[in-house]
């Protein structure tokens, strides 16, 4: 009898072991995604997501998540977040899918810090973010904040802030905090600027521009009076979204504030065309860069130009490019009214898509849990609050 109390609690110790174990193991969210539908994965952990529009995908396609160790990657000291897989690894997308990943980290304004999402490059054995070098389509370009602003430069994060960012494709993402880039320099180019300006307007034979009549009056001379009706065309004045009066066509215009450099996302035929164009310039309304367009998962590459024209508050495009872009015409944008589930907090928006910790929700007293946002946007989910 006393051997038989043994056998059993020693298989109770292997079993409770082995319990123990399996419970170490990481586990991997996985979901069919439709490609008619589109749908949203999210991590075991809750702190991730991957937001697919319908029409993205080329099938239907089983969808994976899973958080891995930072051990096996670089520079570990400036990660924001978790690191999280996406796969099928190497997918890619007809058009960009919204990736969110919440902070671990918080970053005050007096740190002086500036938020990126960033992408491991195995082969490089490195991070790939905007401003980094490594850069490729499909990569997270620009950094935006639950309302959908870009992130600048000393903007503050909370732990559990939702970082967010379009991408082309899948693989191993996290938010990373490097030090704010110092531009005390640019003031000191422009005190310079006005010093050689006013040095010009001095003659060689040290006199300047005046002049003197018979009489003794100096009078200096006149300089060009610009056209009041001419209007001052800053590519700025375009940012946002536009929707085009054939309904199928839609025009992003995006900026990255820590480059200075603007990117157009272009769709036609309710996205069965999707062209992201990164800018080499935009003067006044013109812009000119390079376009990427997946065609059945290859990506096709071409020079392009965009011609806007802003006349009452709607946009006009004259469009041209390389094959398979070619020549567009498109009239009569205008900004689209803000929905539920465009990820940006506006009109009667309490939340778009983002969470919160439950202790931060405002006239509430919770101390533990998270929060998600409504599907209607109208508030947070309480639920899991205490």
């Amino acid at each position: 009898m006393r051997n038989l109390l043994v056998f059993f609690a020693v298989m109770a110790i292997v079993l409770i072991s082995c319990e123990s174990n399996t419970k170490t193991v990481p586990e991997i969210v996985k979901k069919t995604v439709k490609a008619s539908e589109g749908g949203t994965v999210t991590s075991e952990d809750g702190l991730a997501s991957i937001n697919i529009p319908a029409g993205a995908l080329e099938k239907d396609t089983e969808i994976t998540v899973e958080k891995k160790s930072p051990s096996a990657y670089p520079d570990k000291e400036y990660l924001g977040s978790n690191i999280y897989d996406f796969g099928p690894d190497g997918l890619t997308f007809k058009k960009p899918a919204k990736l969110t990943i919440k902070a671990t980290s918080t970053v005050s304004a007096q740190d002086n810090k500036i938020i990126k999402m960033a992408v491991y490059k195995s082969s490089k054995n490195a991070w790939a973010y905007a401003g980094s070098g490594l850069e490729e389509s499909g990569d997270p370009i620009m950094t935006v904040d639950a309302s959908g602003d870009p992130i600048m430069s000393g903007d503050p994060i909370m732990s559990g802030d939702p970082i967010m960012s379009e991408v082309g494709h899948f693989s191993e993402y996290s938010v990373m905090v490097f030090d704010a880039e110092n531009s005390d320099s640019d003031i000191n180019d422009d005190t310079s600027d006005e010093t050689s300006d006013e040095t010009a307007d001095e003659t060689t034979d040290g006199t300047d521009d005046a002049t003197t009549d018979e009489s003794g009056d100096t009078s200096a001379d006149e300089d060009t009076v610009p056209d009041e009706d001419a209007v001052v065309k800053n590519p700025d004045d375009l940012l946002g979204e536009w929707d085009f009066t054939d309904t199928t066509s839609h025009i992003s215009v995006l900026k990255n504030d820590q480059t200075g450099g603007y990117m157009l996302d272009i769709n036609f035929n309710n996205y069965e065309e999707f062209y992201m164009c990164e800018g080499e310039s935009f003067v006044e309304y013109t812009f000119t860069g390079q376009f990427t367009i997946y065609v059945q998962d290859t990506p096709t590459t071409g020079a392009m130009t965009a011609v806007f024209s802003l006349t009452g508050g709607k946009l006009s495009a004259d469009i041209s490019g390389d094959s398979p872009l070619g020549t567009r015409n498109l009239t009569g944008g205008v900004r689209p009214d803000p929905i539920c589930g465009d990820y940006i907090v506006n009109g009667t928006d309490v939340c778009d898509g983002n969470g919160i910790e439950c202790a931060a929700i405002p006239g509430k007293s919770y101390t533990t849990g998270y929060a998600n946002c409504k599907t209607d946007c109208t508030g947070y989910d309480e639920t899991a609050c205490q």
